[in-house]
Parts: structure tokens; C-alpha cells; sequence
């Protein structure tokens, strides 16, 4: 009896050490950490990276039994090969941006105008499988801008018609730089923890319905440890700035402030500490603005006329490998 008691005693004392052991759980919460991507020259990773541009509407009359509904909408997706040249003393990179593959689908008015994928085989004859293989440069740094530095190998000119035009847009520098930057990455040095928050006031992007600053907040909301290192997690979240807009009324000017506005902005990143890669990255913005009025000619157990038109604006960029 005597024998046995000890025994358990002995169990009950290493498995406790063994919990108490260090390292033998995940990172702390409360560990001190730094968030910035890390570069090495002559070394290359794959992304695929997708920005989608909607505008719709839609205008429901139930007394009239009528129901319009208007879509317009930008999507690209690319996957492309960024290798990097060379590293400078700031620890920004120099990289070659290669496309792998690209689809284009533009809807005007409810109408497709583009539909190209150029990893269907059917759609190699189209001219914007000509961008397949094109390259350009950019230069990252390690708290995720993003510059355009040379275009010049970016051949467009031979892309007729609508398609041409999407094109150019594509290898605008602005438009590279939205491609490529991390908005959720703090600034180089600050000491990071679980629960840790930062926070940007930042304009509305161009075509949003009524001008406004957002102020979007970034969180530490987890840190793991995983095979390949120590992965942290940041969300983000946005409200209406009580900050002036910087300029301009927005798209539909004055009208916008007959409609009611709700804005969802949200975003997340998960990042690779131990090797400064960010593995996945998205921000996405839903504004929508909400009209109703009742029709003259509506029943009293009917619904009011209601206008619902809606802004989307996203960007997803994922490590593929």
C-alpha cells in the first residue's frame, strides 16, 4: 500500500514538472515580440493577390411589384513570383514581380464586359494573355510599403479595346503600390504583445459615395507556435472619423446625406515571425446607404419603396508558397 501511494506520488510530481516545464507550452501572451516583414536576396516566394472594386444597387417597389438591380464591378486576381534582388542597410527589398497567371472580370451595368482567366485553356487567345510572364519592380520594406520603381518591361501597348484599358490600370504605380503594401504592419520598433493596439486615420478610397476619414484599429489578437515558427495574428476594425474629410464630396455628392450610412471595414493578417512573411492579408469595406419611402399607391400592410446601394472594396493576398 505503502509502495503504491509513493508511486502515485512520484507520477503525480513529474507530470506536474513536465506541465511546469519551460517551452513546453506555445509562446506567452504576454511575450514582447516585433511585427516587420524580413527579406533575403536571391530567394523567391509565389502570392496570389486579389482586388475587387463593386457598385450596386438595388430598388425595391413592392405596391408596384417592381425590383431593379444594378451591378458594376472590377475584379483581378494574380498570382505572381516575387523574388528579391538585393536587401539595403534599412532592410527594404528590391523585388521582381513576375505574373504567373491573371483573371480580369469586369461587369458594367449588369452587362460582363470582360470574362478572362488565363488559366483556362480557351481564353489563350486573348489578348490579356499577353501579361502572363511580364515583369516589373518594385521596391518593400520591412513595415509593408510598397513603391513602383520601374514599369518600363511592362508591355501594353499591343492590348486593344477595353482590355487595353484594364491593363494599363493594372501597371499604374498607384495600383501596383495597393498590390503590394501591408497596412497592417506597425511601425519598424514597436514592441508588440497580445492585445496590443495601433491605430491610422486614413481617407475613403476613390469612388466611395460620400467623403470620409476612416480610423482603423489594428490588434494583437493571437500568437501561436507552429511548426514553421511563431505565427501572430492581427485584426482590424474601422469606424467613421470624427476627423474632416480631406476633400471632395464623394461620388454622389450632396445626395449622399439624404441616404443612411453603415460602413463595415474590417480586416486580418497572420504573420510568420521567425521568417518575416506575412501568410495571409486582407482588408475588405461594405458601405452601404439605405433610403425608403412609402408609395402613394402602397396598401397599409405593404413595405415602403426601398433604395439600397452599396460600395465593396477588398484586397486578399495570400502566400501560396
Amino acid at each position: 500500500m505503502r509502495r503504491s501511494v509513493i508511486l502515485s506520488l512520484v507520477v503525480f510530481s513529474f507530470a506536474l514538472t513536465a506541465f511546469l516545464m519551460p517551452g513546453c507550452k506555445g509562446p506567452s501572451k504576454r511575450m514582447s515580440f516585433q511585427a516587420a516583414q524580413q527579406f533575403q536576396p536571391q530567394t523567391a516566394d509565389i502570392y496570389e493577390i486579389t482586388m475587387t472594386t463593386t457598385k450596386d444597387f438595388k430598388f425595391e417597389q413592392p405596391a408596384l411589384e417592381k425590383l431593379r438591380q444594378e451591378e458594376t464591378t472590377t475584379s483581378v486576381r494574380m498570382t505572381v513570383e516575387q523574388r528579391i534582388n538585393k536587401v539595403d542597410e534599412t532592410g527594404a527589398a528590391e523585388a521582381v514581380i513576375t505574373i504567373r497567371d491573371i483573371a480580369c472580370r469586369v461587369i458594367q451595368q449588369n452587362n460582363v464586359q470582360i470574362d478572362f482567366d488565363s488559366r483556362r485553356p480557351e481564353d489563350q487567345a486573348n489578348p490579356l494573355a499577353k501579361l502572363v510572364g511580364q515583369s516589373y519592380l518594385v521596391r518593400l520594406t520591412p513595415d509593408g510599403k510598397a513603391e513602383a520603381l520601374d514599369t518600363s518591361t511592362v508591355n501594353t501597348a499591343d492590348i486593344p479595346g477595353q482590355e487595353g484599358r484594364l491593363a494599363s490600370r493594372l501597371f499604374a504605380k498607384e495600383e501596383i503600390a495597393k498590390r503590394h503594401e501591408i497596412l497592417a504592419l506597425p511601425d519598424l520598433g514597436t514592441p508588440l504583445k497580445v492585445g496590443a493596439a495601433w491605430e491610422h486615420i486614413v481617407p475613403s478610397p476613390p469612388g466611395l459615395l460620400s467623403s470620409k476619414n476612416f480610423r482603423k484599429v489594428y490588434t494583437v489578437t493571437d500568437l501561436q507556435q507552429t511548426d514553421s515558427g511563431k505565427t501572430v495574428t492581427v485584426e482590424m476594425n474601422a469606424s467613421e472619423s470624427a476627423a474632416s474629410p480631406d476633400a471632395g464630396q464623394g461620388s454622389m455628392g450632396i445626395f449622399a446625406k439624404m441616404l443612411d450610412n453603415e460602413n463595415q471595414y474590417t480586416g486580418k493578417m497572420t504573420m510568420n515571425l521567425d521568417s518575416g512573411k506575412v501568410l495571409e492579408y486582407g482588408e475588405t469595406l461594405i458601405s452601404t446607404y439605405t433610403a425608403q419611402e412609402m408609395n402613394p399607391k402602397a396598401k397599409p400592410e405593404q413595405e415602403p419603396d426601398t433604395l439600397v446601394i452599396r460600395f465593396i472594396q477588398s484586397i486578399e493576398r495570400k502566400l501560396v508558397q
